[in-house]
């Protein structure tokens, strides 16, 4: 069943995929350099330790990570990452992060909160049931108005019966952003 949040993760999950599959299958050349990878880490602390991890990768993996890791980096710029919440490089190489999916655009809500929930960026962008100016949008692509006596409630309520929203789209906004429909 298709819901509303499902084609733009899976587009990024695969778009990740295919960057890695690339990577890993491309003939290898000469692998790259340690300085190469240095270079383009965003969070440029203890580089010895990130040398030896680099070092126990194989020619393979060394390109993958090379690869993968402009998506990385966009991804964290993306999520208004802060310096202290990128990962130190010789924790994202043992940990073979390059490999790790990109495709979860709504971060779990805080609110409410569960330990260690991820909170969502400002930068991410909103689905429509979770801003007043989504749900103005929303209605007028659905061919409504709110009526001049009609209360903001009762406006939200006619256009989330007009989107015909699915129980899974309704248990996702729930969950990820705390939106009751």
């Amino acid at each position: 069943m298709h819901t509303l949040f499902d084609e733009p993760e899976m587009q990024a999950k695969d778009a990740a995929r295919q960057v890695i599959a690339r990577a890993q299958s491309a003939p290898v050349r000469a692998a790259p350099t340690f300085d190469e990878f240095w270079a383009a880490w965003p969070k440029r602390e203890a580089k010895k330790d990130a040398r030896r991890a680099w070092d126990k990768l194989s020619a393979a993996n060394k390109a993958a990570a090379l690869a993968a890791l402009p998506a990385h980096v966009a991804r964290w710029s993306n999520e208004g990452r802060s310096r202290n919440h990128i990962p130190h490089p010789a924790t994202w190489l043992n940990g073979e992060r390059w490999e790790d999916e990109l495709g979860e655009i709504f971060a779990a809500r805080a609110a409410g909160g569960r330990p260690g929930a991820v909170q969502p960026a400002a930068q991410v962008q909103k689905p429509w049931p979770c801003t007043w100016s989504g749900i103005v949008s929303k209605g007028a692509e659905l061919g409504l108005r709110q009526q001049p006596d009609e209360q903001p409630h009762q406006f939200k309520a006619r256009v989330y019966a007009a989107a015909c929203l699915t129980d899974a789209d309704r248990a996702r906004l729930r969950s990820d952003w705390g939106v009751d429909i």
